[in-house]
């Protein structure tokens, strides 16, 4: 089974307030293990054979001044400048869909919860405002839910290739 995180629960039969709690957990754990493959990625580019992976993660990658977003950045002008040993589009929708992710995660964490007192339906609303003070809904239920787990865990392995694939090109002497 290539799936790593489903859960074998039926969402609809929690209380909104347990739903909000795993649905939380388990997208915000989602997004921990593609920051580990971005990680992984900007580590296997600069240390590709190097004893110094350790270090370079704990003074560098680890650190809470180097956000999500930055490392995302870092690949991202990478593949700007080797752009012509790469397959761009593939790299640019890689990265793109990164950083929808990582907009999902930052609404889960700095976003805040609103209710809707009229519906019985379990589901999560939250909202952010962009920074021309619009508001910016973003609504999980049981269903969308395991279609967005479905989604990540189907992008996590396209990721894996693509990142192993990409070190191969980047790194090579040609």
């Amino acid at each position: 089974n290539s799936k790593r995180n489903t859960m074998a629960l039926d969402y609809s039969i929690l209380s909104r307030k347990d739903f909000d709690v795993v649905v939380t957990g388990e997208l915000t754990h989602l997004c921990l293990h593609l920051e580990l493959e971005v990680n992984k990625f900007i580590t296997d580019y600069f240390l590709y054979r190097s004893s110094r992976k350790m270090e370079f993660g704990l003074l560098i990658l680890y650190r809470e001044c180097l956000s999500f977003q930055e490392k995302i950045d870092i690949i991202k002008s990478l593949v700007n400048i080797k752009s012509s040993k790469l397959n761009k589009a593939e790299s640019n929708f890689i990265i793109s869909k990164m950083e929808k992710i990582k907009s999902l995660r930052n609404t889960l964490a700095h976003g805040f919860q609103t209710r809707d007192d009229e519906s019985d339906e379990i589901k999560i609303i939250i909202e952010t405002y962009g920074r021309t003070v619009n508001i910016n809904r973003t609504i999980i239920t049981p269903i969308n839910h395991q279609e967005i787990v479905d989604d990540f865990e189907l992008f996590f392995a396209e990721v894996v290739k693509w990142r192993k694939k990409t070190i191969k090109i980047l790194n090579s002497k040609s």
